[in-house]
């Protein structure tokens, strides 16, 4: 939804539990965590500490065998969880 700065990249052995993750942090501070995407694809051509743009690619779904495919998407704020509803205004308001 903005631009911001990849800070985490993460794999199935780290404690998330959402599989193969990537966290952006936007320039306003909202901190996007994006799991259960495939492993071999998280975040290519990017390293932490890049900037991604608004709509850039920055990992791709898995198909898990027991499960549908499905991204785990997480908004937080300062490590806080943050609503929806706060969500849709910052994007509405962009």
């Amino acid at each position: 939804p903005a631009d911001g700065t990849l800070t985490q990249v993460g794999s199935y052995e780290d404690a998330m539990r959402y599989g193969a993750y990537v966290v952006v942090v936007t320039d306003g501070g909202l901190e996007i965590y994006l799991g259960h995407l495939n492993h071999e694809d998280v975040a290519p051509g990017l390293a932490v500490g890049q900037r991604a743009a608004a709509g850039a690619i920055v990992g791709y779904l898995s198909e898990f065998a027991y499960s549908t495919p499905h991204t785990h998407v997480q908004l937080r704020r300062g490590g806080a969880l943050v609503g929806a509803g706060e969500w849709w205004a910052a994007w509405e308001g962009r």
